[in-house]
């Protein structure tokens, strides 16, 4: 990729930090339109326009050493939206590279248009009071080892036709140790 370069670079800074308009990032692959870079210089935010190229064209950049913290909503009132945040087109991303992520609220709604997938590679637990399950058409609950269901109170089953397959025969031994 060729170098970038832009004669009519403007910057205005201190020793603290410096407003850039026109500048050119660190590694010289990126034209910026509008950069302010703290005295760290891996503390920074750009609006890169990188005229010509689709690597980063018009990318908003904000690159903290530290924590980033977005606080609103002072002066809205309970249910507005106070942040808001809207892909156009594209995929929003949000990752802890070494960390959790955590969602906290008095509700928290997720709807998709298409489908939900939830994976991992440990375990799934899911606690409430009350959890309902209310599937549209069919539902499926699958396991490749063990399953087990348990009500220390009572179970109730209720369909138009149940159908049953069952190992529990004479002479079968069960993997549960329990005959």
């Amino acid at each position: 990729m060729s170098e970038k370069k832009n004669y009519w670079t403007q910057s205005i800074g201190t020793q603290d930090a410096i407003i850039q308009f026109g500048g050119i990032s660190s590694d010289k692959d990126v034209r910026s339109d509008f950069k302010v870079v703290a005295k760290d210089g891996g503390h920074y935010f750009t609006m890169d326009s990188n005229i010509g190229e689709s690597r980063r064209k018009g990318w908003t950049t904000l690159v903290s050493p530290g924590a980033t913290q977005i606080s609103s909503g002072y002066n809205m009132v309970k249910g507005q939206n106070c942040i808001l945040i809207n892909a156009m087109n594209g995929d929003i991303t949000i990752k802890a590279k070494d960390g959790n992520i955590r969602f906290e609220g008095d509700k928290i709604n997720f709807v998709a248009r298409e489908s939900f997938n939830v994976e991992s590679h440990d375990k799934i637990d899911i606690n409430g009071q009350n959890v309902n399950i209310h599937a549209r058409q069919r539902m499926r609950i699958k396991s490749s080892s063990f399953l087990a269901i348990r009500a220390d109170c009572g179970i109730e089953i209720w369909s138009k036709i149940i159908q049953g397959v069952s190992c529990a025969t004479s002479g079968y031994k069960s993997k549960l140790g329990v005959s």
